[in-house]
């Protein structure tokens, strides 16, 4: 009853973890879908075309038996059949450790970000968090290795918990912007240009997402490799203690060689 009522939007990234490629796929009503096809065939870029076939490949292996009989756009290619079909079982194992690697990511994360002893008190309120003797065992990491204290990320904290994503808001608070000239506008943009000057450290600012114009939340993606997660921390976290501490000249030339 609602099958023409709804529209599916679905893309690698999010479904397959495959980030940055850039293909997703629509499916709903036929005039919302034609008129969406018109749409893409005046688009002027596509992504390329192993990434649409990787892709078509992933979404092929996790038909069911009566699911891939249906599928007609390749019964031309016996070789893509076949290695549909024999990425089944690879397909399935993937999806069920999906989640549970994207859980133990998320709270390796908000442990560094916050400390240890601000993540024991999050862990008491929302159940889903795993104690850290847990996620550190089953990552199988030590942060001495990167560097990396358990006293968290001075001025930032996460204010929002993921239940599911693979993705983390963390805020930054109102002191990290103290240095800034009071009439400096885009801060948010500012920082970021620093943080990627400075320690080659990328996250999306507020002002590039839809997101509350009152809280300064920075979007940052763990489901990177790992090792580049972690140096990625550990810059952020050394750098959040010099810019607490450095003097007025040092700050005027990271604010000069950042300016938008």
């Amino acid at each position: 009853e609602i099958k023409d009522q709804v529209i599916t939007i679905d893309s690698v990234s999010k479904r397959y973890g495959a980030t940055q490629w850039r293909i997703g796929w629509v499916y709903g009503p036929k005039d919302i879908i034609d008129a969406s096809t018109q749409y893409l065939t005046q688009s002027v870029w596509s992504p390329n075309l192993k990434f649409q076939r990787a892709a078509a490949l992933m979404i092929a292996a996790s038909f069911n038996d009566d699911e891939f009989s249906e599928l007609k756009l390749y019964a031309h290619d016996s070789d893509f059949i076949k290695k549909a079909i024999s990425s089944r079982n690879e397909i399935q194992k993937y999806f069920r450790n999906l989640r549970y690697e994207y859980r133990l990511r998320r709270d390796m994360c908000l442990y560094i970000i916050n400390g240890k002893d601000e993540y024991d008190k999050l862990q008491g309120k929302h159940s889903f968090l795993m104690s850290s003797d847990e996620i550190f065992n089953s990552l199988n990491v030590d942060l001495v290795d990167f560097d990396i204290s358990s006293n968290g990320i001075k001025g930032f904290g996460t204010p929002v918990i993921p239940v599911v994503a693979m993705f983390l808001l963390i805020e930054a608070g109102q002191c990290v912007f103290d240095a800034f000239k009071s009439d400096q506008v885009d801060q948010d943009l500012l920082l970021a240009r620093i943080f990627y000057k400075e320690i080659q450290v990328v996250m999306l600012p507020p002002s590039e997402l839809t997101l509350p114009d009152e809280h300064m939340f920075f979007r940052m993606e763990f489901g990177i490799d790992i090792n580049l997660l972690l140096q990625g921390l550990s810059k952020l976290q050394k750098f959040m203690e010099r810019w607490f501490s450095m003097a007025d000249i040092e700050i005027k030339r990271i604010l000069q060689n950042s300016k938008l």
